[in-house]
């Protein structure tokens, strides 16, 4: 599989019990993937098996309310990359108490709650964790991973126009929790009239 679809991770940095934080990514919109998270989690568990540094998570439930894609959907933002950060889940759906539109051609890969159990697991503070909504047009145009639109890397954010819904509201919110950490937050935006999703 794609390395960024195997986990979500969480550094040290940023967990409250200072150690990194891996979740397999359960896959489960695809049959043919979903039967990778199991192998996925033993190499994981193989590689980086010191248990005063690491914390390996099962995949979560093979079921829709859960689905995971894991780092495609994902972004780290702060400084210093050995300093605490702020965490930026990227979801396509949210299906409990959910106002919000969602994709209708394709479907979302990666759901709310499943961003927020692993943000739970990984013992992740509110304080540096936001949860933000792809813009369901440009999945239904086949972005179904976040990282085919947007990427990020300390304080960058790299991204297309309408990568997100509802975009001012959640940068708002990145910028006041980069604040927090001492750190400014830079979104680089790529406009539509210049590259379009479809180029893209």
């Amino acid at each position: 599989m794609w390395t960024a679809n195997a986990a979500t991770v969480s550094p040290s940095a940023d967990s409250q019990d200072e150690r990194v934080h891996f979740t397999a990514a359960n896959l489960n919109n695809k049959f043919h993937r979903s039967i990778e998270a199991e192998t996925t989690s033993q190499v994981l568990q193989a590689i980086f098996k010191n248990e005063r540094h690491f914390v390996h998570h099962e995949a979560l439930p093979q079921v829709a309310l859960f689905g995971d894609e894991g780092a495609a959907n994902h972004n780290r933002l702060g400084g210093d990359y050995a300093k605490r950060g702020v965490q930026v889940f990227v979801y396509g759906q949210q299906h409990l108490n959910n106002g919000l539109p969602g994709p209708k051609r394709y479907p979302a890969r990666q759901t709310r709650e499943a961003s927020e159990a692993i943000a739970r697991l990984h013992r992740l503070d509110d304080a540096h964790t936001v949860f933000i909504q792809q813009n369901p047009d440009v999945i239904d145009q086949g972005v179904f991973h976040n990282d085919v639109i947007a990427v990020s890397n300390q304080q960058v954010l790299f991204h297309h126009q309408h990568a997100f819904l509802n975009q001012d509201q959640a940068f708002a919110e990145i910028r006041q929790k980069m604040a927090s950490i001492g750190e400014d937050f830079i979104s680089i935006e790529v406009p539509e009239n210049r590259v379009t999703v479809d180029d893209a």
